[in-house]
């Protein structure tokens, strides 16, 4: 089809060597259809897990600054 076109655009006489089969009009996939939200599923996992991430760091920082109030209060002697 290109060749075609090529031909009534120039005025050459052009003729292509390859001719249509079965195999050429197969689709190939690079990611199959069954998995066309691959690259979705993979972000939305990313997500979750900096979210679980983020909860669990907040989490963390409260028992370290907690444990620091507790030691600060025994060293003062506060907590007697």
């Amino acid at each position: 089809a290109i060749v075609d076109k090529v031909n009534g655009i120039t005025g050459l006489n052009w003729e292509s060597k390859y001719s249509k089969t079965a195999e050429l009009s197969q689709k190939i996939y690079i990611i199959p259809p069954e998995r066309t939200r691959y690259l979705s599923e993979i972000v939305e996992e990313n997500k979750r897990y900096d979210k679980t991430v983020d909860e669990q760091s907040k989490i963390a920082r409260s028992l370290y600054q907690l444990k620091g109030a507790i030691t600060l209060l025994d060293d003062t002697g506060a907590s007697s």
